[in-house]
Order: C-alpha cells, then structure tokens, then sequence
C-alpha cells in the first residue's frame, strides 16, 4: 500500500512537471526577452510585460489543452486501474 501511494505521488509530480513546463518555460523565456526590451526602450510600463506574457500563455494553453486532457486522463485511467488490484 504504501509503495503504492509514493509511486502514485512520484507520477504525479511528474505529470505536473511535464504539463506545466512548456508553458512556464515560454513564459520564463518571453519575460527574458521583454525584459530585455524594456531595458534598451527605457518603457518602464508594467502592461507592457503582462500583455504578452498573457496572450503567449493563453495560446500555449489554447493549443496545449487537448494534449493535457489526453495526458490527464491516461494518468487517472492507471491510478484508478492500479487502485483496484490493492488487496
């Protein structure tokens, strides 16, 4: 029982670094390059940063999404299979 629960919790740790990445990795290296603008632009302006940085991560979202669900539902499909064969 109880290696199932630290496999169970080892996965799910991985499944949520593996859905979450791509967009944080985008996010972190569009935040770079903008932050990178504003510098050498001198425009200091907050929306300036969040603009971009949101719609990117709504796209990423938008197109990620299905692949996510997919992903999710996989993970839910062999925890609740694994679940049944504990004695």
């Amino acid at each position: 029982m109880i290696d199932f629960v630290f496999t169970w919790f080892r996965n799910s740790i991985m499944q949520i670094i593996i859905l979450v990445g791509p967009v944080l990795l985008v996010a972190l290296v569009l935040g770079i390059v903008i932050s990178i603008l504003q510098v050498l632009t001198q425009i200091h302006d907050a929306s300036v940063a969040f603009v971009p940085k949101f719609l990117v991560i709504m796209l990423m979202v938008l197109f990620l999404g299905g692949t996510a669900i997919n992903v999710m539902t996989k993970f839910f499909v062999s925890v609740v299979s694994a679940w049944q064969t504990i004695p």
